[in-house]
């Protein structure tokens, strides 16, 4: 499959009640690369020295979930996987950042019970340990901006219960955290976070009704103003789901897509491959080209002005290995 360079603005359709733009494109937008060596789901990512990382995670095998330890280092230039080492015990469903070419896990699950270190990676396969986070925690959101990596919500069990609407700060290198205002959506599991300007930004993710016990997706849309320190509400993201992921591209833009939820082709609920701009200085969404896959949890990778996505769950019991790449720009409608 072939990337474009032209624009791929065809018509833009504006729904100025519901703050919500439409960009249709006439060509695909991703390149299939090399898949990962192992579905998964729940894992950690980020770029380190120009090679995109990934560690941990799950896998489902003859219906039995596998909780994974291994560290992955993906070649752009040779398209082209290969084992780093492993992790000191299996995990997934932490937060994660990365900073100075460092890759930070907060968190977790390790197949035996929630977890509550502060993890680092620096590869090949250097893993250290830096502190505790107060509780343990998985399925919180988590975002990095400058020196400091940012953890929100969150869950003590791995059955979706137990939520909490707690906001941390934990410094890079030091492993050192920082309660910050609780976060005014309430309790919080599984919500895409971004950061950019100096603010953190929230979308979407569930939590549990107290009545029915069930989970409940969410379309809540906050930002967090570092300096201020701040909560304010945004606009709320075009649909209610949990396990979207986010990137940020510049200080204009972030990207935000699939996730578990109701869609178009599934109206009860299901996995979605909708991508979505928002336009941090006119607070409204855009609509563009959909992911080449639909899927929850799957990790959105900015390296310079490439996009990568990455895995994640794209059917009950079951972890995607796909791996696409394209060139974000394509997705900035224009003037």
């Amino acid at each position: 499959m072939r990337i474009f360079f032209r624009p791929c603005v065809v018509a833009v359709t504006l729904l100025l009640t519901m703050g919500i733009s439409r960009v249709y494109a006439d060509q695909p937008q991703w390149q299939k690369m090399a898949p990962l060596p192992e579905g998964n789901g729940g894992f950690a990512a980020g770029i380190i020295d120009g090679r995109l990382i990934v560690a941990g995670g799950t896998d489902w095998q003859a219906d039995v979930k596998q909780w994974l330890d291994g560290i992955w280092e993906y070649n752009p230039e040779t398209n082209q996987w290969r084992r780093l080492g492993t992790l000191s015990q299996p995990l997934a469903y932490g937060g994660f950042g990365v900073i100075d070419n460092t890759l930070y896990i907060m968190g977790g699950m390790n197949g035996q019970g929630v977890v509550g270190p502060v993890f680092s990676l620096s590869p090949p396969d250097h893993v250290e340990t830096l502190g505790r986070l107060p509780a343990a925690s998985i399925y919180a959101g988590s975002t990095q901006l400058g020196a400091d990596l940012y953890l929100i919500g969150g869950s003590s069990s791995v059955e979706l219960t137990g939520q909490s609407p707690t906001f941390y700060r934990i410094g890079g290198g030091t492993g050192h955290t920082e309660q910050l205002s609780d976060y005014p959506g309430g309790p919080l599991i599984l919500p895409a976070v971004a950061a950019a300007a100096g603010r953190i930004y929230v979308f979407g993710g569930a939590r549990e009704d107290e009545q029915t016990r069930a989970v409940v997706n969410l379309n809540q849309a906050f930002v967090y103003d570092i300096s201020q320190k701040r909560w304010q509400a945004i606009r709320q993201f075009p649909a209610a789901r949990r396990g979207l992921s986010a990137c940020t591209l510049d200080n204009h833009w972030i990207l935000i897509g699939g996730g578990y939820g109701q869609t178009a082709q599934e109206p009860s609920e299901g996995m979605s491959n909708e991508l979505y701009l928002y336009s941090i200085d006119q607070d409204r969404y855009i609509a563009v080209a959909p992911l080449p896959y639909a899927a929850a949890g799957a990790a959105l990778v900015r390296d310079g002005a490439t996009l990568y996505v990455i895995g994640g769950e794209d059917q009950p019991r079951h972890r995607s290995n796909a791996v696409y790449r394209s060139f974000w720009s394509q997705l900035i409608p224009g003037d």
